[in-house]
């Protein structure tokens, strides 16, 4: 069975000539600026998604390990890279950290790989008729993890965790994505669900343990 493909890349292109947005950073910021975006570069590159969400005090403190520079001037750097737009700015002032300069540098990897390129945090799902076009050519399966992930997190998924979903409908037994979905609910302030529930569900085939749906289960609702 085919596994989920990963969102993260081993690399990412350096260009020897610098930007005029990371003049600016360095101008302001001196090294420490420059080192800074280029490990925060590292950070995104291996983060699933490219997409780094520091709401939580856990991850601003990994954020701050990974760049090695204290809190405030890690605060005024990324008030710099917003300004100049090297990231997002609306989702910087949601503590989430997207550049869409580095995923487009990145896109060649997942040409590749044949697996779609990460999206903007927050981007909705294929206009309805896309969407019912997907829903029609994988079956009610699909359409029930859907519904149920939506639900029960409340959460949109976006178009790669949507195609997230799709793999773990070919991979995984029935039952498992609904106990992953409710491992979720109980463990709570889980950062990127998609990818945890993933994760939960390898381990428990590497493992080989039954995963038997709820009881009280009356099957997936469709969309």
């Amino acid at each position: 069975m085919a596994r989920p493909k990963k969102q993260t890349v081993d690399y990412f292109p350096h260009d020897c000539v610098g930007s005029k947005s990371l003049s600016i950073v360095q101008t302001q910021h001196g090294n420490d600026g420059y080192a800074f975006w280029f490990k925060l570069l590292q950070l995104l590159g291996k983060t699933e998604g490219h997409s780094f969400d520091y709401n939580d005090e856990d991850s601003w403190l990994f954020l701050l390990t990974e760049t090695h520079v204290p809190d405030e001037k890690a605060r005024s750097i990324l008030e710099t890279l917003a300004s100049v737009g090297s990231i997002d700015k609306a989702l910087w002032k949601k503590k989430i950290i997207w550049s869409q300069h580095f995923v487009d540098n990145v896109a060649d990897v997942y040409m590749r790989r044949k697996v779609g390129l990460p999206t903007r945090p927050g981007s909705p799902l294929p206009k309805p008729a896309i969407r019912e076009k997907i829903i029609a050519d994988n079956g009610d399966k699909v359409a029930g993890m859907i519904a149920l992930y939506e639900e029960e997190l409340g959460k949109m998924l976006t178009p790669p965790e949507f195609e997230s979903l799709k793999d773990y409908a070919d991979t995984y037994p029935d039952g498992y994505f609904e106990r992953a979905i409710a491992e979720v609910k109980a463990k709570k302030n889980v950062k990127s669900p998609v990818n945890y529930i993933g994760k939960v569900m390898e381990n428990w085939l590497k493992d080989e343990e039954p995963a038997p749906a709820s009881e009280n289960h009356q099957g997936f609702k469709s969309i």
